[in-house]
């Protein structure tokens, strides 16, 4: 079903199934706190990877940092990109979980709906999922034959297109493929160093699925996927009016840049990531219940090339190769739904090794003689193996009164192998074993209106610092949260309006923050920093006041704030020239990427004539203000997004153009910003982009 589409009457929201709890229920019914977005919402937007949701889901935040993908939700997140860090909001595409923050950043041309979890998911999901889970949930085979397709052209020369194909290949046997692609051949800006230009970019991302429909009771999917992207995006410097190393201002312009990289003669610096991954699914079905089997492989690897002093003078340059292979094997079993007790249980295996292979480090910073340019190996990785069993299980205790218990188990060991100059760096092993778990209760006044209680436990595994020259890596640990929730959900007025909220508070502690040690020469490191508060609400609607007229929109209010700091912080200098100020113990400060307010809102009409049917789409979400660093020193001022889209198809809707612009403002906001010794890594996201594209449909 598609997620968000409305009824056949076309005046009328449609009802919204959700496996937010590993099973198919209605969104109105689930008590959590889940926004959906479907395939038809994203296409009409012109959303294209998961970073675009940032504008569909409020308290939500997803920035980059040197390629890899940080979300953010209700101020919970991971500030450190390395690739054996996990993000503390998993991504999970069709069950899979993807661990690797270098590339979670996906790409939507196949998606059937995105549900996006918030608060800790820490039983049915369990991985990392502190601060909730971007689950999702791509397009199954149809034995009906079908071609969708679309291209299209932007400026700064950037052309894209997707096809998605659909067949049966045997009675019994379905299978899809998607593709998706788009080069970006102009840059944003330049290199005033070079004259390159900078922020180009470049990505192919493909997708196929087998559907065997074996027999009423057993269904086996198995699934491929490839993705590649290159990107300007690493190519950091500092903020506008800046002085660098050299002592020289950097530009105003907000993606001109002043860095370049001799090693091995790799020129400007870029990042380069690569992955496949392959799935297989088993769902069978009996008069017990429903068993289901997901095992996955996933791999990935890339290089990333950059100029930490970010000016031509070569005081450190770095090429860090990436690699990381993971294994996941997940058993469970779903109780029938007519049972008093509905029961979900299952064992989880996940098995995972990343790092950096073979990474060079040079320049002026390594070498007391300016006229020398020196390269020197480092290698290092870490191995996390987990094995985590579950059980939830949900009955009605009073009428129309339901109450849900959960709890999941988890054994997990890390180990670290680094190695720097040729000389292994000692590193111990380190794991946990904790118990995480959900509670709540849940009342149905009537069919269309609900409320509910919750409290739920979410753990993130610790690990280690890769790049450590300390000469010894000790790791971190987990971190820890416990919210309580409490939330309505409704539908009214013949299902035209769905108003959900939220109001929500947690506990945090034990948090993974990476900062600026001192006497470090660009390298951040990742500490147990401190305990959190953080509390707010949140609001989510649709709205169809009339025939083809819809509206949806969100708000978020989310106070965060550090209570109680052990370690002392380093700020990070506005300058490499300029002291930065003496190191603090934050208490107070807002916890990092956390707006205080944020909020979408767009609406869509369609307008029917003899000539076709036009379409139009305006889009707008508001950002706070919000700090990248516990010191509250860079910060990231409000901004507002505006999106506009106008499209024509007629009456047979096999065909379609579309025009539209993004960011119609050009409003000015990072896409990272990174404490170094150098000053803040800082890139800007994309200016007014604007388009059009063509799309056409074959048989369905």
């Amino acid at each position: 079903m598609d997620a968000s589409s409305v009824d056949t009457r076309n005046d009328a929201l449609a009802e919204i199934v959700v496996t937010a709890q590993r099973k198919a229920e209605r969104l109105q019914e689930v008590p959590i706190s889940v926004n959906v977005v479907s395939g038809s919402q994203l296409a009409a937007r012109g959303a294209g990877s998961s970073i675009d949701l940032v504008s569909l889901v409020p308290a939500l935040q997803f920035t980059t940092s040197g390629g890899g993908g940080t979300p953010f939700l209700r101020g919970v997140g991971t500030t450190n990109g390395d690739p054996n860090v996990e993000p503390s909001v998993a991504t999970y595409i069709d069950g899979v979980y993807i661990a690797n923050n270098y590339v979670n950043v996906t790409a939507l041309g196949d998606v059937e709906r995105i549900e996006v979890l918030k608060g800790p998911q820490g039983t049915l999901f369990g991985r990392n999922a502190t601060g909730g889970v971007i689950q999702v949930i791509t397009r199954d085979p149809t034995p009906v034959p079908a071609i969708e397709a679309s291209v299209g052209y932007g400026n700064y020369d950037r052309i894209f297109g997707a096809v998605y194909a659909t067949t049966a290949i045997t009675d019994r046997l379905s299978g899809n493929v998607s593709v998706q692609a788009s080069n970006q051949r102009e840059g944003w800006g330049r290199n005033v160093v070079s004259g390159g230009e900078t922020y180009k970019a470049k990505d192919l991302s493909i997708r196929g699925k087998l559907l065997w429909d074996l027999s009423d009771d057993l269904v086996v999917r198995l699934a491929g996927d490839y993705a590649y992207v290159k990107s300007g995006t690493g190519d950091f410097r500092l903020p506008s009016g800046g002085i660098g190393f050299d002592g020289v201002a950097f530009p105003s312009n907000r993606y001109d840049t002043r860095g370049d990289v001799l090693i091995e003669g790799l020129g400007e610096p870029f990042v380069q990531t690569e992955q496949y991954g392959g799935s297989l699914r088993i769902d069978y079905t009996t008069d017990f219940g429903q068993f289901v089997n997901i095992t996955a492989y996933r791999e990935s690897s890339g290089v990333a090339v950059a100029d930490p002093d970010m000016t031509p003078i070569h005081v450190q340059e770095i090429k860090w190769p990436v690699r990381q292979h993971n294994l996941s094997q997940e058993l469970q079993y779903i109780s029938p739904t007519s049972w008093p007790v509905s029961v979900t249980a299952g064992i989880y295996y996940f098995d995972n090794k990343a790092g950096y292979a073979n990474a060079l480090i040079g320049g002026l910073a390594l070498s007391p003689n300016f006229d020398q340019f020196v390269t020197v190996g480092f290698t290092s990785s870490q191995r996390s193996r987990s094995l985590a069993g579950y059980m939830q299980g949900d009955a009605t205790i009073l009428p129309k009164t339901k109450l849900t218990l959960g709890i999941r188990y988890t054994h997990e060991r890390d180990k670290a192998d680094v190695s720097f100059l040729g000389f292994p760096i000692p590193t111990p092993k380190i794991g946990y074993d904790k118990p995480t778990w959900r509670m709540a209760i849940d009342h149905a006044f009537t069919r269309d209106i609900h409320a509910y209680l919750s409290y739920n436990r979410g753990v993130k595994a610790g690990g280690f610092d890769l790049v450590d020259f300390s000469g010894v890596s000790t790791g971190f640990d987990p971190e820890t949260l416990d919210a309580y929730e409490a939330g309505i959900k409704t539908e009214l007025f013949g299902n035209r309006l769905r108003f959900n909220a939220a109001y929500f508070y947690y506990k945090y502690r034990d948090i993974q923050l990476q900062v600026l040690p001192v006497g470090s020469v660009s390298i951040a490191q990742t500490i147990n920093a401190a305990r959190a508060r953080i509390h707010g609400f949140d609001v989510d609607f649709a709205f169809v006041p009339f025939r083809n007229f819809r509206i949806n929109g969100g708000f978020a209010y989310v106070d965060g704030k550090y209570l109680k700091f052990d370690n002392l912080v380093p700020s990070c200098p506005i300058s490499p020239l300029i002291p930065a100020p003496a190191p603090g113990f934050p208490n107070g400060n807002p916890t990092v990427r956390t707006p205080k307010y944020s909020a979408n809102l767009s609406a869509s009409y369609e307008i029917e004539s003899s000539v076709g049917t036009f379409s139009m789409t305006a889009s707008g979400s508001y950002n706070g203000a919000y700090s990248f660093s516990p010191d509250n020193r860079f910060r990231q001022d409000d901004y507002v997004l505006m999106n506009l889209s106008l499209g024509w198809a007629p009456l047979e809707r096999d065909f379609g153009v579309t025009a539209f612009v993004r960011n119609v403002t050009n409003a000015r906001y990072y896409s990272a910003q990174v404490p170094s010794s150098f000053g803040p890594f800082t890139s800007y996201a994309a200016p007014r982009t604007y388009g059009v594209s063509v799309r056409a449909k074959f048989g369905g």
